[in-house]
């Protein structure tokens, strides 16, 4: 229920303020794991990547490992309430992040 401007500005100062202390360091974004048939949330996202584009912050959109959002499949990595992975979806998150490392490193 947070809408994405405040989210945005949150992540800004969060930045300003680290990078302020430690200029050197360093960020990534990554969005929160999808929902099943969402409507706005999808929107949101596109913002939180568009943002680390303009901010030229690495975007890790693991998103386009799990199933579509719309399909049935998308139940089936999510826990009862479908608002978290469960251990199948977590592990489609995991593998998206060890690929991403250690292709980085």
């Amino acid at each position: 229920n947070v809408a994405i401007e405040d989210s945005l500005g949150n992540i800004t100062t969060i930045i300003n303020d680290v990078t302020a202390a430690n200029k050197e360091t360093q960020f990534i974004l990554q969005p929160p794991n999808p929902l099943y048939n969402a409507t706005y949330y999808p929107n949101q996202v596109k913002e939180l990547e568009k943002y680390a584009k303009d901010k030229d912050i690495p975007y890790l959109n693991h998103w386009s490992n799990w199933p579509d959002q719309t399909s049935d499949k998308m139940i089936d990595v999510l826990n009862e309430e479908r608002e978290l992975p469960n251990d199948k979806g977590y592990k489609i998150w995991s593998f998206y992040l060890e690929e991403f490392f250690i292709k980085q490193f």
